[in-house]
């Protein structure tokens, strides 16, 4: 018999956040709005995102006067013997030191990290470049004033996009994901003050947490008093981004010459077809990628969209805008069934 799970919080009433349920011993680290971090020299002034293994903040580096993005592992994962993205972190730290390749400044560099003790364990913090939305974010949430986004911008994103990918493949790393970000503009983001940070990016919005039941609460240093969305980008007037990108989240990158055998965590409107197959990721996937996003950065439209994140959606549509997979895909691809075969037809006007 399957135990049922052992739910401790009441559902949040907000929608983009983190697991909660993550807030236990070995899961995420309870941060609030102005806690301070590593001897108070960073202070918590919002929160930037989120994933399965960590959470993002937006602080203020009280020495060096200036925001950067804070990113808290869980203590599972900043304890285990390797862990991926701190050591492709470290690695692309190294190599730049002799690198003049343009590609440098778009992937990410690990300015500082730190470890911190709480009630759910020890937890590795990566220093990294504050930036903002995600392009993904900015085609989702609006278009641009004018269209999606003049041509010339759109080219330079995607000459950067591509050049970052190019120097992460020169020194051996696959980045396994879709998520570049967009910076914050640089010159004038670093002096201003917090009241000025929530006027333009508005102020954090948070829910309280609630326990099931009393009982369950005895444990209540495990969670924060409150959970926090990240900023809305989606919101913000463009004139306070800058045309740079950055290429982050490196959680889901790996060696090239060792590939993963258990997969990487690519979206499945990125995914190349050898992955949608359970084939080993490579350079070549990493390139699918790159041109569904390209597309996107030109268009602002998804080219490969999967609306209930099935892969028969996706597959679909590569074979309407590309034609037949090639063997032996095309024969292993088994719930290829009659409805499909209509639903291809159809989108092709057979």
């Amino acid at each position: 018999m399957v135990k049922a799970p052992s739910w401790i919080f009441e559902p949040s009433d907000l929608d983009n956040i983190e697991d909660i349920e993550l807030y236990r011993p070995g899961g995420f680290h309870p941060v609030h709005i102005s806690d301070t971090l590593d001897s108070d020299r960073y202070q918590v002034v919002h929160k930037l995102g989120y994933g399965g293994f960590s959470t993002v903040w937006l602080c203020r580096d009280r020495h060096l006067h200036q925001y950067v993005a804070i990113k808290i592992l869980t203590a599972d994962e900043s304890n285990r013997p390797l862990n991926r993205e701190f050591d492709m972190l470290q690695q692309l730290e190294q190599l730049g030191v002799s690198s003049n390749h343009p590609g440098k400044e778009y992937v990410p560099l690990l300015t500082r990290h730190f470890q911190i003790d709480g009630p759910n364990g020890s937890h590795r913090c990566l220093v990294l470049r504050a930036a903002g939305p995600s392009i993904s974010t900015l085609v989702q949430g609006r278009s641009v004033k004018g269209g999606w986004m003049g041509g010339d911008l759109a080219r330079g994103l995607a000459l950067q996009v591509t050049q970052g990918l190019a120097y992460l493949h020169l020194c051996g790393i696959g980045h396994g994901g879709s998520n570049v970000l967009i910076d914050i503009t640089e010159t004038e983001f670093h002096t201003w003050p917090q009241n000025q940070v929530y006027e333009i990016f508005g102020k954090p919005v948070t829910n309280p947490m609630r326990y099931i039941s009393h009982a369950q609460s005895g444990d209540s240093a495990s969670a924060p008093s409150y959970v926090v969305e990240p900023i809305d980008f989606s919101a913000v007037d463009t004139k306070y981004l800058d045309p740079r990108i950055q290429i982050i989240d490196l959680g889901q990158s790996f060696y090239l010459d060792t590939p993963p055998t258990e997969g990487v965590g690519t979206p499945i409107d990125y995914r190349a077809p050898e992955l949608i197959f359970n084939e080993d990721p490579s350079s070549h996937s990493d390139v699918w990628a790159l041109g569904c996003l390209i597309f996107e950065i030109r268009t602002g439209q998804t080219l490969f969209e999967a609306y209930f994140g099935n892969k028969n959606e996706v597959l679909t549509q590569m074979v309407n805008t590309l034609g037949n997979l090639p063997e032996p895909w095309w024969s292993a691809w088994d719930e290829r069934r009659e409805d499909v075969d209509k639903d291809v037809n159809y989108y092709r006007g057979d």
